[in-house]
């Protein structure tokens, strides 16, 4: 089962997305694949990383006097580290909790994306 998540969903509009919300959010997302995982569904979450990558990105640009800015490519495989660390810690409990010994793998992925 394929399960997307938006970059919002970790980091809400409303609030300034400290990691300790992103941390909230994630846990409420796999207390609500509960139900999957009691099927025995073998699940693949991927997710969008938007706001994160626009806060990697003011973060250089406050601190571009003192740290060398990255390339957006890299900001964004360090958010999609970023959020698929949370993804896999939070779920990886939601497991133990559970009693159901499984795995739980982060991937990060590229993608070439047509310039038409």
């Amino acid at each position: 089962m394929m399960i997307a998540l938006g970059g919002n969903s970790l980091s809400t509009k409303k609030k300034a997305g400290s990691i300790s919300d992103q941390f909230f959010h994630a846990r409420n997302t796999m207390n609500g694949l509960s139900k999957f995982i009691d099927l025995n569904y073998n699940i693949c979450i991927t997710h969008g990383n938007g706001p994160q990558v626009g806060n990697e990105l003011l973060r250089m640009d406050l601190t571009s006097e003192k740290v060398p800015p990255l390339p957006l490519g890299v900001c964004v495989a360090n958010t999609q580290g970023q959020i698929g660390y949370m993804v896999q810690q939070t779920l990886q409990n939601k497991l133990r909790e559970l009693s159901i010994d499984r795995e739980v793998v982060t991937l990060i992925t590229q993608v070439i994306v047509n310039k038409n």
